[in-house]
């Protein structure tokens, strides 16, 4: 990608089928089966975020207009190209010869009648891409204009989880319909979901880039990490997700199944919600309770003992592979007197009682074990936490509903800034929480979003981790590692991010 000065234009290169992205191939008829931890929600794209096994769903299923290389960086997908405009103007030229599952072309009019949808009304839609487009044009067959509200640095990260529909099939089959049996341009078919039980696709012969070694998949749910481990040890799972650290040598040394781990930008983290629903959140209210609670958790023991050195201690939300990532902010300090110090000037000297939230699935690695071990130092510094554990799907929407306990466990993933930092941080964002904050923090916001230079976009965004590390909203603890278990039977490697492209998977 280039940028000249004055208006500025960003051409997006044709580097799609050099990065990692072409489809495998194998003469024999390859079947896989994964195990993964968390069943569907959002089947359909505008309602929801792409979000843990949305992810290997929308991947395999759908195409952008941009997608990720093996490194995390965006590269062109069904837009062949783009280019900047002006400020809130760019231009996308779309790739000729792709057709959706059902025969219908993936053109310019797809393209904008894919974006129309997030401003219909009264439908619940997903607000980090409804806002962030302000009107789609089809200039012709081919091509696209698209027009933002402001400036937008974080435009193409918006864009990633825009999976491009069909007008003709979605207007046939309406909402329900299309929920039902969904239908793409990607290298792989919907063929069914069970709830509770399976998801399975089936490879495209006719996507655009060839079609791929793996015919036939199986997504598996098994959100036990005992139970998928055995499966995968005996045979039973090609590829298994979230695999405890633990267990490494273990799955090793069976000599048909090995681990394959990537650094990712994920990082694991509790909010601090004073106002939530389940109430007794007050004290959290206090920047010196939230400092006081960051500094009680001795987050290296967690990595050591629990995740045997599978993650990254931060500061922040941000990963190391996070633009704008600044190292010379630092974590809190273990330091359990300062904690109960903070604690007594807050007018909590015996502390007090609060609840705590986690998920027993999904993309954090153990996570009940971790807020087992987070409630266990909080208690040692006289916070006593009642711990309530959920399944993921049920977790995900008292997540987005706001109905989750005063201290719960999220994640998220960002290779752009923005894209972590925005909707948590600014408070007219969809998913704005953010304990003790302040116009300054918004201000942050608008300035990073706004400033789409990188030299000049750097130092806010460094201010923006500063600031986060003196409000201390978040009890942050680290970025993890993805770790997969796959059968040596196939030839695929982990990639940042976790997505599991079925199409780069072939036979040894």
């Amino acid at each position: 990608m280039t940028t000249r000065s004055g208006v500025g234009i960003l051409v997006g290169l044709v580097m799609g089928l050099a990065a990692g992205l072409v489809p495998a191939r194998a003469a024999a008829q390859l079947t896989v089966t994964v195990c993964h931890t968390q069943d569907l929600s959002f089947i359909d794209p505008a309602r929801g975020v792409l979000l843990n096994e949305l992810n290997n769903l929308w991947v395999n299923l759908y195409d952008g207009l941009v997608t990720r290389d093996p490194a995390g960086r965006l590269v062109p997908a069904a837009a062949e190209s783009w280019e900047i405009k002006a400020p809130t103007e760019w231009i996308f030229k779309i790739r000729r010869g792709i057709s959706f599952h059902n025969g219908e072309p993936l053109n310019a009019d797809a393209v904008k009648f894919t974006l129309d949808r997030y401003h219909e009304k009264d439908k619940p839609r997903y607000g980090a891409v409804a806002t962030g487009v302000k009107d789609v044009t089809v200039v012709d067959p081919y091509t696209v204009r698209i027009t933002t509200p402001t400036a937008d640095a974080a435009f193409l990260e918006r864009l990633f989880e825009v999976p491009i529909l069909p007008p003709g099939y979605m207007k046939q089959a309406g909402e329900q319909g299309f929920i039902a049996r969904p239908v793409g341009s990607g290298p792989y078919r919907w063929v069914e979901w069970v709830k509770g039980s399976h998801f399975t696709l089936e490879a495209n012969p006719k996507y655009w880039r060839g079609e791929p070694a793996v015919k036939r998949a199986t997504f598996k749910l098994i959100p036990e990490i005992a139970t998928r481990v055995s499966a995968t040890k005996a045979g039973e799972c090609d590829i298994a997700l979230q695999v405890p650290p633990d267990l490494i040598e273990d799955i090793e040394g069976t000599g048909t199944v090995r681990i394959s781990a990537a650094e990712t930008p994920r990082i694991i983290y509790f909010l601090l919600y004073p106002q939530s629903p389940v109430g007794g959140g007050a004290p959290l209210a206090d920047q010196r309770v939230r400092a006081a609670i960051n500094h009680a958790v001795d987050v290296d023991k967690i990595i050591k003992f629990i995740l045997k050195g599978q993650a990254v201690r931060v500061a922040t939300l941000y990963g190391r592979q996070t633009a704008g990532y600044d190292p010379d902010v630092k974590p809190f300090e273990y330091n359990p007197q300062r904690a109960r110090e903070l604690l007594a000037q807050a007018g909590f000297p015996n502390g007090f009682t609060i609840a705590m939230d986690a998920p027993i699935g999904g993309n954090p690695i153990k996570p009940v074990e971790v807020a087992q071990a987070v409630a266990s130092d909080l208690e040692k510094v006289g916070i006593k936490v009642q711990l309530r554990t959920l399944d993921t799907a049920t977790y995900a929407q008292m997540k987005f509903g706001y109905k989750l306990a005063p201290i719960f466990m999220w994640n998220w993933m960002a290779f752009e800034a923005d894209y972590i930092l925005y909707p948590q941080l600014y408070s007219k964002a969809q998913f704005f929480l953010y304990a003790g904050h302040t116009p300054e923090v918004d201000r942050l916001m608008e300035q990073e979003r706004a400033e789409t230079h990188p030299a000049r976009r750097l130092p806010v965004l460094q201010a923006a981790q500063r600031r986060m590390r003196q409000d201390a909203p978040y009890l942050v603890l680290y970025q993890q590692k993805d770790l997969f278990a796959v059968n040596n039977r196939l030839r695929w490697d982990a990639v940042p991010g976790g997505y599991l492209h079925l199409s780069t998977i072939q036979a040894k």
